[in-house]
């Protein structure tokens, strides 16, 4: 594929958004999403391009269509530290998960939040509403929708949507490092039914504030499962890094990102990458899974007495939110 700025031809090269493309684990989504990267003549550099046209190298005749571009260098340094950016939802039915979802980043010191959606319950969306009026976070709602089936007669039965893994997810997240740019430094990915639990019990804005330093482009943490537990201790799995791993990355020094792995940054140095110990911090998830007990390959004994009293205050929280929207609560997500 070609991109063609104004007169001048440039090659579109392809870069994938996931630890390999087509991925291993997904062996039936035969559609893996890319970045397109067109280097800009130096004579346009300082020009302002309000679109690009594209042509294919491989279909004949050549198909073209232009694409508008939108500017996302910051203008002015963000005036935010750290926002947090959601995978897109999808049949999203429990009001439970997202209200956790907002009061656990609230407690984080979390105020700007990018919400990715696809398809969402009444109940769900009373919970947007809810936290759209909110008056201590910014909620910014994008909808992520399918891509369009082919129109055409003789491809009436090519619809791209069968074939990539969960909306191509890994778009979405690309989507949100480019436009969050200008409001926050730092920025959280995450899905909805996980927290990062730090274990000096700071908050994660406190935790971030006291390791960040100029040319930091990641924060990389592990994730962790619960794989057995005795009285008022857990014993923790640490998943070896990137298996369900996460990242909180630096808006301003991010080219290419992945959801597990850190993506290429605007720096060179081999130190850029902070790797958090999974002693310090851990990727938590709602969905706990617990294997066998006996299973100590990477495990630790650790107190539950922080995560009781972060439950225990998320639920306070959660509670109120269902009694304001006159919602049933149920225990179960």
């Amino acid at each position: 594929m070609f991109g063609q700025i104004q007169h001048e031809l440039q090659k579109v090269d392809s870069v994938c958004q996931r630890s390999e493309c087509p991925t291993f684990h997904d062996p039936f989504c035969t559609l893996n999403g890319y970045l397109g990267i067109v280097k800009i003549p130096f004579f346009f550099q300082h020009s302002y391009l309000k679109n690009i046209q594209l042509s294919t190298t491989t279909n004949f005749p050549l198909k073209t269509f232009q694409i508008s571009l939108m500017d996302s260098r910051p203008k002015n340094p963000p005036k935010l530290i750290l926002g947090i950016c959601l995978q897109p939802i999808f049949y999203l039915f429990s009001p439970k998960l997202l209200i956790s979802f907002f009061e656990y980043w609230i407690s984080q010191d979390i105020t700007l939040f990018y919400i990715y959606r696809h398809s969402w319950s009444s109940e769900v969306q009373k919970v947007f509403e809810f936290y759209l009026k909110h008056p201590k976070i910014i909620v910014k709602l994008i909808d992520w929708s399918d891509l369009s089936p082919s129109q055409n007669k003789i491809e009436n039965n090519l619809n791209p949507n069968k074939f990539f893994r969960r909306l191509e997810f890994s778009l979405a997240m690309a989507d949100c490092v480019y436009r969050s740019r200008s409001e926050t430094k730092y920025l959280i990915m995450t899905d909805l039914d996980e927290i990062i639990y730090i274990k000096s019990r700071k908050t994660v804005k406190k935790f971030i504030q006291t390791k960040a330093t100029q040319n930091i482009s990641a924060f990389w943490f592990s994730s962790a499962k619960i794989i057995g537990k005795s009285n008022l201790t857990l014993i923790w799995k640490y998943l070896e890094k990137p298996i369900q791993s996460k990242l909180i990355i630096n808006t301003q020094l991010t080219k290419t990102t992945n959801v597990h792995n850190p993506g290429d940054s605007e720096v060179s140095s081999k130190n850029n990458i902070v790797d958090i110990h999974p002693n310090e911090a851990v990727i938590v998830h709602s969905r706990f899974d617990y294997e066998n007990a006996n299973e100590s390959i990477n495990s630790n004994i650790l107190s539950m007495k922080g995560l009781l009293m972060l439950q225990s205050n998320l639920d306070f929280h959660v509670k109120k939110v269902f009694k304001i929207l006159k919602i049933p609560y149920s225990n179960t997500f």
